[in-house]
């Protein structure tokens, strides 16, 4: 299913950028995991990556209790570090490479810069099950698990609904609805 959801998504590019686009995004989508898992190895936790329809899971090997807190916040957090820290070095290289303004080298480059940027500045939302929404969770569950619970759901459901105004006056109502239902379905499990 993931396969077919990234050539979806990249369905109105010419057939070799189609490509270039799918292999970027399934580089871009395991260096943000394995983010994740680098930094969950540090606190003592294997992790496994898992591809799915939206992306990618990183998945606790073992049934340990899992990390809470700031250490928890820190290993969200890694995912859309390393994918800005993958998209800062594409920038850097690249260029010295040829050419970016066209050619596949020029594509490679916009995408592996445009995908990892963008994808990671939105994982950085504050809204569940995203990376900002469980840094958030993380993060205000020092003022007491159910209160900081019912803040990050608050926050998470606020931020949807700037986001999803936002996104219908930039005529991208699927981001919008998109960032509706991962809320709403949050807020639908608090309930």
């Amino acid at each position: 299913m993931f396969w077919i959801i990234v050539f979806a998504l990249g369905w109105n590019l010419p057939l070799v950028e189609q490509f270039v686009w799918v292999g970027v995004v399934f580089v871009s989508i395991l260096v943000h995991e394995l983010g994740h898992v680098s930094s969950a190895l540090f606190f003592g936790r294997r992790s496994r990556v898992v591809l799915y329809s939206m992306g990618g899971l990183t998945i606790p090997e073992t049934q340990t209790s899992p990390l809470t807190g700031w250490r928890h916040a820190v290993v969200a957090f890694s995912g859309p570090t390393a994918g800005l820290l993958l998209a800062f070095l594409a920038y850097l290289t690249i260029p010295l490479m040829g050419s970016t303004s066209s050619g596949l080298l020029g594509i490679l480059y916009f995408h592996l810069v445009q995908i990892n940027v963008v994808w990671s500045l939105v994982n950085l939302l504050p809204i569940w099950p995203l990376d900002g929404g469980q840094v958030a969770r993380s993060l205000l569950s020092a003022v007491g698990n159910d209160l900081g619970y019912s803040l990050a759901l608050g926050l998470s459901l606020f931020t949807a609904g700037i986001v999803t105004v936002v996104a219908w006056q930039m005529n991208r109502p699927v981001i919008g609805v998109f960032a509706v239902y991962f809320a709403f379905k949050e807020w639908q499990q608090s309930v």
